[in-house]
């Protein structure tokens, strides 16, 4: 196809932030994993597909097949539906989530 760009599977984007490498990335509605570490203004590659684990805020109820979001400030996820929502809860063991992302916000 003369139209085709690439598969989507990852994304180069300019980071309005810093991001260390294998930190969540939410810039607007694109959710990913930062590739390697992203200066603040800079290109750099965020993988959009995959389950990869983070960590959760103490408390939050978090389940398989959850919807979680997470808080930009502490930089971990939440059951806590004003913050962004970035992916699906595949499983939960103690503060550690594995979350399957998509690429974009889920809700």
């Amino acid at each position: 196809m003369k139209n085709y760009q690439q598969n989507g599977k990852s994304l180069d984007i300019v980071a309005s932030a810093a991001y260390v490498s294998g930190q969540l990335v939410v810039e607007g509605n694109l959710v990913g994993v930062a590739v390697a570490d992203i200066a603040s203004g800079a290109s750099g590659s965020i993988a959009c597909s995959g389950v990869y684990t983070f960590e959760k805020t103490t408390g939050a109820s978090l389940a398989q097949g959850a919807i979680a979001y997470y808080n930009g400030t502490s930089k971990k996820l939440t059951a806590t539906t004003s913050d962004d929502a970035v992916g699906y809860v595949v499983s939960v063991s103690g503060t550690t989530v594995s979350l399957k992302i998509v690429g974009f916000k889920v809700a």
